[in-house]
């Protein structure tokens, strides 16, 4: 019965502004200031505010813009209720970085979702990060780093249930770490450009005695904004435009 509701809302996803599935159920929301929310088959209407802060740094005689901050707040009343908060921070001084935060309570559900991106170079020293998790039940998350030393790379890749850190280089990992006692890990992660459509792709496998652990993160940036993440047995999927 699901998978047909899903089918016959098909066109309104392709306008929806986000579109969350997740094992037990599914999220859309279609519309800006004013939106009609979809929360598993349940229909409300809702209004938003939204506030962009735009933030700078002097330096001597310049004034660098340092990043950016909006923040949206929403409430939707209907079938359902639900109240949101959506947190987005993009900094690009002195460490570039991309961080979101959107929680969301409502009558059907309520959920979390974290993600980010950082990176910050120093000489001929780099980090870089990049997570995911979506909080509720159940939990998932997927986060990697990567430090650049000199003639070394270091790496570190954690679930919810796996934690590993080992030698990275041109985008392959193997380390080793903790999975319901000690296990290997193998990963891989590339960026890519595939005719204007910008993303990144990290695939990772635990092995130890109890069994295989593997983790998928697929993210695309443009022309829309796509999340697919795979936690051992547990999976969420969201798109927004």
């Amino acid at each position: 019965m699901r998978v047909w509701i899903i089918i016959l809302l098909f066109p309104s996803f392709l306008m929806a502004s986000s579109f969350f599935l997740y094992p037990d159920g599914f999220f859309v929301s279609v519309g800006d200031n004013v939106f009609l929310e979809i929360w598993n088959c349940k229909i409300s209407l809702g209004l938003s505010f939204e506030r962009k802060d735009v933030h700078y740094k002097n330096l001597i005689l310049l004034r660098v813009k340092k990043g950016e901050t909006i923040k949206r707040f929403a409430l939707s009343a209907g079938n359902g209720w639900s109240i949101s908060m959506d947190l987005k921070i993009k900094s690009s001084f002195p460490v570039s970085m991309e961080t979101r935060t959107f929680y969301t309570i409502g009558s059907e559900r309520a959920f979390a979702i974290n993600e980010g991106r950082s990176s910050m170079k120093v000489l001929g020293y780099s980090i870089s990060s990049d997570y995911f998790s979506y909080i509720s039940h159940p939990s998932l998350n997927f986060s990697k780093a990567l430090l650049k030393i000199p003639r070394m790379s270091v790496g570190m890749h954690s679930g919810a249930s796996i934690f590993s850190v080992g030698f990275a280089e041109k985008g392959f990992f193997s380390g080793i770490g903790w999975f319901d006692g000690f296990c290997v890990d193998f990963g891989l992660w590339k960026d890519f450009d595939l005719k204007g459509m910008k993303g990144s792709l990290n695939l990772f496998l635990g092995l130890s005695q109890k069994g295989l652990y593997p983790s998928l993160y697929l993210k695309l940036k443009d022309p829309f904004n796509l999340r697919v993440i795979c936690d051992e047995k547990k999976w969420f999927a969201g798109v927004e435009f």
